[in-house]
């Protein structure tokens, strides 16, 4: 028979297992089968935060004399506990062995392992080992930036290394209620047992309040005690420590009602980690007599912050409270945010009101003549005890040159408020332009002076004038059409202009009836620009050379390049950004006219030229009331926009060479002046003009009209008539209609055949003649035509008859009489036409017109008379031919 077999396994860091048996004796007279456990084999594998994983590896043998063949239990236990099955036995072979596994947990400590087979009982002594993380908070402070800092110990005092050692915290906000948890993470891959120990800080981030601070050790490794693995330590936070203190007091002044003002100086100290940011600073007083709070500027930690409080407090003693900080401060109050001081408030002396200050000037707002409103400060210091009855009165005299200005300065009432220190009083005085002395007097005490400068500006300049004038949109575009750039029509983004202050040498040549007109541009346009000309008899020693009414080849030869138009300017700008020389010329017409009108053609060709040359100014084509637009009449004066640009270009105080941010500088907006002027009223020729561009821009107009040839009772009723392509003084294109006639005008450049004609007849359109068209219809485009109406109103408007019917709202009515205008009839000894037009100023439109032509004809039996009554339906719709005419006369109409 095999004896029993004990095994014994025993990790070396882990456990120490002994296994012993014990076996129930059989019967002496009959075999017995005999099972028993032969060996025992416990190892450990793995383990969980409170318990040991072990696997047990069991042998049970028969060491009986005869087989077993039945069922047998076998159980085991932990420390005497409930028994559990692990095996059933149900036959077993003298000598056989049977083998089996089974796992278990133990916690750590001396452990016993018994193995139950029928009565015996078999037993294993197994020493558990574990790992114990004893935590301890060993100190705590706060750190600036809201951080409250805790040092740690961790000690290991069990016998097993604890592994992957981590720390966990978490805050408890005692005073709201918040909480927070912090992961602080691994502090130690390994902390051997045996007392070994971690020592560290940890932050976390609070804002001020009464806290509850936890600390948390954990390992995966299996532990003894789990209750000295956290630790937690109250602590009231506070970052900001102020402390208050009293300074000094004085008595600024004194009221009536026996109390005095008092200037009470405090220190703050921050005895804190962090800056204090903006606090609260007050005092109160029991009685209520006092409460004056105001916010300070940031106190560092360490810092001493002073501040000055100005509170009325009755004559004597008075208890106050100083304090520092308030709830809304962020930070708690500490013992040394209050405290308690007597204050005493002497006797008042004598009143005594005084002028101690006159500011220098504060603000400069112009009023139109060029003097301004300028504001000054005036203080009068009382340390008295009383009010002065009715306030008191400054006089202010002004000077200049030791010449006393009139309207400039005078007596101005003060009222005193014992109240307020000092008493500070803003007077409006209207000073002339220049340097101003003002001398201010109070009484008998000597004289405070002081002086004020206006300097000279640009006056009254509208906004949308302005933004004209700096346009600098296209500056830079340059293309031999010369297509101008930006609103004013500036070449750079700077002033070019004549030097300030020096007249213009002028040499003419050329024929002496244009010099007499040129001569008379000069005169009229010197004032406008604040330029000043002088004749020279020499070329050399000229500025601006002038050739006129010389052949267009012989001032070609002299360097000129120009477009194909009446006149012709270049100039050259130096490098200060003055026009230093220039050339222009004013070539003949090219149709042969009357003297008045070649007259008027040679002024308008001058004027235009010379703003050219004297201003700098390009081409302003997107304004046709402009003299600088391609696309204007000839006029003899500056349009309202040309004279408003000019005005600021032309002022003295603009330099050659000037940027667009230095002028504005200079630039008073109408709207800026105390004395802002009315809207101006356009002037019925400014209408006039503005009405004529108005159908420029749009380019098509359609009315209905109806008149005819009174003498000879030839007329029409309400027609379409209808106008496009339209240029400065005539439309390309006419389009009549009524129940008995339609047709279709184009004018075409060609010299003979300068009109066509299409008339419709049976629903198909044909050509005719301008002889045949008279025979067909009784309207005539020339004596119909609103454009030939304002074009010879505009140019020669100074020799006209004009007046206003009436103004209601916008709708301006008025009456002309003209001689014949633009309209020149050579079957007639003389041709006037009577005009009535009816404008709305706000958009330029024409409602209505009315017109009345007289003839003296060569011949009898000619009609004598032509009206014609029309009103507007629509502007700038599309004009659009039938397709016959539009194939016909393409090149006419593209």
């Amino acid at each position: 028979m095999n004896r029993m077999r004990i095994r014994i396994i025993a990790p070396a860091i882990v456990a120490l297992i002994v296994s012993f048996g014990v076996v129930a004796s059989a019967s002496a007279q009959q075999p017995q089968a005999s099972r028993r456990v032969a060996s025992v084999e416990v190892s450990e594998v793995g383990q969980t935060q409170s318990t040991v994983k072990f696997e047990a590896l069991v042998e049970i043998e028969n060491a009986g004399e005869t087989d077993f063949d039945g069922i047998v239990r076998i159980d085991y236990q932990v420390d005497g506990g409930e028994p559990s099955l692990v095996y059933i036995v149900n036959e077993l072979a003298v000598e056989e062995v049977v083998r089996f596994q089974f796992k278990f947990e133990l916690a750590p400590g001396q452990r016993r392992l018994d193995i139950l087979i029928g009565d015996t009982v078999h037993t294993t002594d197994i020493t558990v080992t574990g790992s114990d993380l004893d935590l301890v908070i060993t100190e705590q402070r706060v750190k600036r930036g809201g951080i409250v800092e805790l040092d740690y110990k961790v000690e290991n005092i069990g016998d097993r290394d604890a592994d992957t050692v981590n720390l966990q915290g978490r805050w408890e906000n005692l005073d709201d209620g918040s909480a927070g948890d912090v992961d602080f993470g691994l502090l130690s891959d390994a902390l051997p047992g045996g007392g070994d120990s971690d020592f560290g800080s940890v932050q976390f981030n609070v804002v001020p309040g009464s806290y509850r601070f936890h600390l948390t050790a954990s390992t995966p490794t299996v532990e003894y005690d789990f209750d000295n693995n956290t630790k937690t330590t109250d602590y009231d936070v506070e970052f900001v420590d102020l402390k208050l203190e009293l300074a000094s007091t004085e008595v600024i002044r004194w009221h009536t009602e026996g109390r005095g003002s008092m200037k009470i100086s405090v220190a703050a100290t921050n005895l804190g980690v962090d800056d204090s940011g903006v606090v609260t600073i007050g005092i109160e007083c029991p009685d209520e007599s006092c409460s004056e709070s105001k916010l300070t500027e940031s106190i560092a930690a360490g810092g001493v912050g002073t501040n000055e409080i100005e509170v009325w407090l009755p004559v004597g003693e008075n208890m106050v409270t100083l304090y520092i900080g308030a709830n809304e401060d962020g930070f708690r109050w500490g013992a040394g945010n209050v405290i308690q001081s007597t204050i005493q408030v002497p006797d008042p002396p004598p009143l005594a009101w005084s002028l101690s200050a006159v500011s220098d000037p504060q603000e400069i707002r112009y009023w139109s003549d060029g003097s301004a409103n300028v504001v000054f400060e005036t203080t009068m210091l009382n340390t008295g005890s009383e009010l002065v009855a009715g306030g008191a009165i400054v006089s202010v005299e002004c000077t200049k040159s030791d010449e006393v200005v009139e309207g400039c300065g005078g007596e101005y009432k003060i009222d005193l408020d014992p109240s307020e220190h000092p008493n500070a009083t803003r007077h409006t005085i209207k000073v002339p332009a220049g340097t101003t002395t003002l001398t201010f007097s109070h009484r008998d005490e000597p004289p405070l002076t002081t002086s004020a400068k206006v300097p000279e500006r640009i006056l009254g300049v509208e906004r949308e004038i302005w933004e004209c004038f700096a346009d600098t949109s296209n500056i830079g575009r340059e293309t031999p059409d010369d297509l101008g750039v930006g609103c004013a029509a500036w070449r750079n983004d700077y002033i070019a202009k004549w030097p300030v202050g020096e007249p213009i040498n002028v040499w003419t040549s050329g024929d002496e009836g244009y010099k007499e007109i040129f001569d008379q541009v000069l005169e009229d346009i010197g004032p406008v620009l604040n330029l000043e000309f002088a004749s020279t008899a020499t070329k050399s020693g000229s500025d601006l050379i002038v050739y006129l009414g010389l052949p267009r080849d012989v001032t070609r030869l002299e360097g000129l390049r120009c477009n194909h138009a009446a006149g012709c300017a270049q100039f050259n700008i130096a490098s200060d950004g003055s026009i230093d020389s220039a050339m222009m010329v004013v070539w003949p017409p090219t149709v042969t006219s009357d003297k008045t009108t070649l007259d008027h053609q040679i002024y308008s060709i001058s004027l235009h030229e010379l703003i050219h040359v004297l201003t700098g100014m390009l081409h302003r084509h997107h304004d046709r009331t402009s003299v600088m637009s391609y696309d204007s009449l000839d006029y003899l004066t500056l349009g309202e926009q040309d004279k408003a640009l000019i005005r600021i270009a032309a002022h003295p105080l603009v330099e050659p060479g000037m940027r667009f941010s230095e002028i504005r500088e200079l630039v008073v907006f109408a709207d800026e002046l105390v004395d802002p002027p009315m809207e101006n009223e356009l002037s019925i020729e400014e209408i006039l003009r503005r009405t004529h561009a108005r159908l420029m821009d749009d380019g098509s107009a359609v009315f209905e009209i109806r008149g005819g040839w009174p003498s000879c009772r030839r007329n029409f009723s309400w027609s379409e008539y209808e106008i496009g392509g339209i240029r400065p003084r005539a439309p390309r294109w006419v389009h009549f209609k009524n129940d008995q006639n339609h047709y279709y005008m184009i004018r075409t450049p060609a010299p003979r055949s300068s009109l066509r004609y299409w008339f419709e007849v049976a629903d198909e359109w044909r050509e005719v003649s301008a002889v045949t068209l008279p025979r067909l219809t009784s309207f005539r485009d020339s004596f119909s035509n609103p454009l030939v109406l304002l074009s010879s109103i505009n140019i020669y408007g100074e020799d006209l008859e004009m007046k206003v019917v009436s103004r209601e709202g916008d709708v301006l009515k008025f009456e002309a009489l003209l001689d014949g205008g633009d309209v020149r009839t050579s079957w007639s000894k003389k041709t006037t036409v009577n005009v009535e037009l009816e404008v709305d100023t706000s958009d330029f439109k024409i409602l209505n017109y009315e017109m009345y032509w007289s003839f003296d004809p060569h011949d009898v039996g000619v009609c004598e008379d032509y009206q014609v009554e029309a009103k507007n339906v629509d502007y700038g719709s599309e004009f659009v031919f039938p397709p016959t005419i539009r194939r016909e006369a393409r090149q006419q109409i593209d």
